[in-house]
Protein backbone atom coordinates (compact mmCIF):
# COMPACT_ATOMS: atom_id res chain seq x y z
CA UNK A 1 0.00 0.00 0.00
CA UNK A 2 2.87 2.54 0.47
CA UNK A 3 4.26 1.85 -2.40
CA UNK A 4 1.28 2.86 -4.20
CA UNK A 5 0.67 5.71 -1.94
CA UNK A 6 4.19 6.91 -2.89
CA UNK A 7 3.09 6.39 -6.92
CA UNK A 8 0.25 8.36 -6.57
CA UNK A 9 2.20 11.44 -4.68
CA UNK A 10 4.50 11.16 -7.75
CA UNK A 11 2.34 11.39 -9.83
CA UNK A 12 0.43 14.47 -8.54
CA UNK A 13 3.58 15.75 -8.10
CA UNK A 14 3.95 16.72 -11.70
CA UNK A 15 2.37 20.18 -12.31
CA UNK A 16 0.77 18.82 -15.84
CA UNK A 17 -0.72 16.05 -14.26
CA UNK A 18 -2.25 18.33 -11.27
CA UNK A 19 -4.13 20.37 -14.09
CA UNK A 20 -5.64 17.59 -15.56
CA UNK A 21 -6.76 16.68 -12.21
CA UNK A 22 -8.53 19.82 -12.04
CA UNK A 23 -9.92 20.59 -15.70
CA UNK A 24 -11.22 17.35 -15.35
CA UNK A 25 -12.57 18.71 -11.86
CA UNK A 26 -14.11 21.83 -12.89
CA UNK A 27 -15.51 20.17 -16.51
CA UNK A 28 -17.33 17.62 -14.33
CA UNK A 29 -18.79 20.18 -11.73
CA UNK A 30 -19.92 22.35 -14.79
CA UNK A 31 -21.49 19.74 -16.29
CA UNK A 32 -22.96 17.80 -13.54
CA UNK A 33 -24.76 20.43 -11.91
CA UNK A 34 -27.26 19.78 -14.54
CA UNK A 35 -26.85 16.22 -15.01
CA UNK A 36 -24.71 14.71 -12.89
CA UNK A 37 -23.77 11.27 -14.39
CA UNK A 38 -23.15 13.45 -18.15
CA UNK A 39 -20.48 15.16 -15.71
CA UNK A 40 -18.34 12.36 -15.32
CA UNK A 41 -18.68 11.88 -19.60
CA UNK A 42 -17.62 14.70 -20.35
CA UNK A 43 -14.46 14.95 -18.53
CA UNK A 44 -13.51 11.51 -19.91
CA UNK A 45 -14.59 12.86 -23.95
CA UNK A 46 -12.33 16.31 -22.54
CA UNK A 47 -9.26 13.87 -21.77
CA UNK A 48 -9.98 11.50 -24.92
CA UNK A 49 -9.85 14.70 -27.43
CA UNK A 50 -7.40 16.27 -25.58
CA UNK A 51 -5.06 13.13 -26.02
CA UNK A 52 -6.19 13.05 -29.69
CA UNK A 53 -5.18 16.47 -29.70
CA UNK A 54 -1.44 15.59 -28.71
CA UNK A 55 -1.21 12.77 -31.11
CA UNK A 56 -1.69 15.40 -33.57
CA UNK A 57 1.85 16.98 -32.99
CA UNK A 58 0.18 19.88 -30.40
CA UNK A 59 2.03 17.94 -27.48
CA UNK A 60 3.31 14.66 -25.89
CA UNK A 61 0.34 11.42 -25.42
CA UNK A 62 -0.08 10.19 -22.19
CA UNK A 63 -2.24 7.73 -20.53
CA UNK A 64 -1.45 9.30 -17.21
CA UNK A 65 -2.80 12.37 -18.33
CA UNK A 66 -6.83 10.79 -19.93
CA UNK A 67 -6.39 9.32 -16.17
CA UNK A 68 -5.83 12.11 -14.28
CA UNK A 69 -8.68 14.27 -15.92
CA UNK A 70 -11.25 11.33 -15.84
CA UNK A 71 -10.07 10.33 -11.99
CA UNK A 72 -10.91 14.92 -11.36
CA UNK A 73 -14.52 14.17 -12.98
CA UNK A 74 -15.07 10.82 -10.55
CA UNK A 75 -14.02 13.50 -8.06
CA UNK A 76 -16.33 15.66 -8.78
CA UNK A 77 -19.45 13.69 -9.20
CA UNK A 78 -20.27 13.36 -5.87
CA UNK A 79 -20.35 17.23 -5.41
CA UNK A 80 -21.47 17.48 -8.74
CA UNK A 81 -24.69 15.00 -7.35
CA UNK A 82 -24.78 17.01 -4.35
CA UNK A 83 -24.99 20.53 -5.45
CA UNK A 84 -27.58 19.13 -7.96
CA UNK A 85 -29.99 17.91 -5.55
CA UNK A 86 -29.78 20.78 -3.38
CA UNK A 87 -30.87 22.78 -6.52
CA UNK A 88 -33.51 20.94 -8.72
Amino acid sequence: MNKIWTWIVGILRQSDKRKHLCAGFIISMVVGVLVPWCGIVAAIIAGAIKEWWDSRGHGCVELLDFLCTTIGGIIAFPVALLIHNLIW
